[in-house]
């Protein structure tokens, strides 16, 4: 479980959701919008 919630996974992870133009999730939150909130949290 650290491996996966490790910063430069999770950083790894994002940017190839953001190159894929990836679809939100179940919450209903965009990618565009994913960024700022893990900034803010």
């Amino acid at each position: 479980m650290n491996m996966i919630l490790h910063r430069d996974n999770l950083n790894k992870a994002f940017e190839r959701v953001k190159s894929n133009k990836g679809a939100g999730g179940i919450d209903g939150m965009s990618v565009d919008e994913l960024l700022p909130y893990l900034k803010e949290n």
